[in-house]
């Protein structure tokens, strides 16, 4: 028995809704270990947390990029906005905090830290899932015909 026809509406939406979801998903594997964490105060602290958030940010653009395709790649890597504005703020709060608060202690780790590290964040998750997308493409092609 032959597939059914699949129609162009319903694969537009389930296109925006993998994108949808995967940006979420992108920003939520990053603010959920960083609001659950204690504040960061050392190297140590920031290693901890990232050990936890950028495995559950790549796996999660791993499995949309593998299982939707350019809606899922387009919506990891969009994700990926959100997640480094917000580990820019968390990690800047935590070097700079606000100013006249008393028995504010900074972090240890290099102000050059709040901005580095979500730039090579995004960048080393964004060539990650793209090498995916391509591999698939490339290989999974070859299978197909």
């Amino acid at each position: 028995m032959a597939r059914p026809v699949r129609q162009f509406d319903d694969m537009v939406m389930a296109g925006c809704a993998a994108f949808a979801v995967a940006s979420a998903v992108q920003w939520l594997a990053v603010f959920a270990p960083f609001a659950l964490a204690p504040p960061l105060h050392t190297a140590e602290d920031l290693g901890r947390v990232m050990s936890v958030a950028f495995p559950a940010a790549l796996v999660a653009g791993w499995l949309f990029t593998w299982r939707m395709d350019v809606a899922g790649l387009c919506g990891s890597l969009a994700g990926l906005v959100p997640a480094g504005i917000f580990l820019w703020l968390r990690l800047r709060d935590a070097v700079d905090g606000l100013p006249g608060i008393e028995g504010f202690e900074p972090a240890d780790f290099p102000r050059a830290w709040s901005w580095a590290l979500p730039v090579a964040y995004g960048c080393v998750l964004g060539i990650l899932w793209y090498a995916l997308f391509a591999a698939k493409n490339r290989f999974g092609a070859a299978r197909r015909v």
